[in-house]
C-alpha cells in the first residue's frame, strides 16, 4: 500500500502514526492488521486539516479517534470498530465502511458522497441526516438511527481503485 503514495502522502502516513504515538523508540512496530489499544488512539487528537486520502484502516479498533475536519476520501475503515469517533467536517467521500460500528460516532458536516456503508451499525451516531445518506448507499443490513434511510449500493460499485 505505501509504495503506491507519493513522496508527500507516505511523509503524512508516517506523521499520522508518529503522532498517535504508534512509531516509538528505536524498533518501530506497527499493528494494522487488528486493535490499537491504549492512550494512542483513545480520545487523541489525531490530525486536523490532514489529507489521509486511501489509507487503508480496515479491522482496527479506532475508540474516541478525533479526525475533525481530515480528508478521508477512499479510506478502507472496513469491519473497523469506531466507537465514538468524531468526524466533524471530514471528508469521508469514497470511504468504504462495510460491516464498520459508529456507535456514537459524530457525523455532523461529513461528506458522506459515495462512501458504503454495507452492513454497518449507524443506529447510534450523532449529526446524521438523511442529505447526507442520499449521497451515499448500504444494504438491507445497514443499521440507521431513527427513521433514516439509504440507497441500495450497486453490485459493481467499488468506492477503491488502485493508485
Amino acid at each position: 500500500m505505501l509504495s503506491q503514495l507519493d513522496g508527500r502522502r507516505k511523509g503524512q502516513v508516517v506523521r499520522f502514526l508518529f503522532e498517535a504515538e504508534l512509531i516509538k523508540g528505536n524498533t518501530p512496530q506497527l499493528y494494522l492488521g487488528g486493535s490499537i489499544v491504549g492512550p494512542a488512539l483513545e480520545d487523541d487528537k489525531i490530525a486536523s486539516r490532514s489529507d489521509l486520502t486511501g489509507v487503508d484502516l480496515q479491522h482496527l479498533f479506532l475508540i474516541k479517534l478525533n479526525l475533525t475536519r481530515v480528508y478521508l476520501e477512499s479510506v478502507n475503515f472496513r469491519y473497523s470498530i469506531l466507537d465514538e469517533a468524531n468526524f466533524i467536517g471530514t471528508n469521508l467521500g469514497k470511504a468504504d465502511f462495510t460491516g464498520a460500528r459508529l456507535k456514537g460516532a459524530n457525523l455532523s458536516f461529513a461528506n458522506l458522497k459515495g462512501a458504503i456503508f454495507n452492513n454497518a451499525n449507524l443506529r447510534e451516531t450523532k449529526g446524521l441526516k438523511q442529505k447526507q445518506l442520499d449521497e451515499a448507499c448500504g444494504n438491507d443490513k445497514t443499521l440507521l438511527p431513527g427513521k433514516l434511510s439509504i440507497t441500495s449500493c450497486h453490485a459493481d460499485y467499488q468506492p477503491h481503485q488502485p493508485r
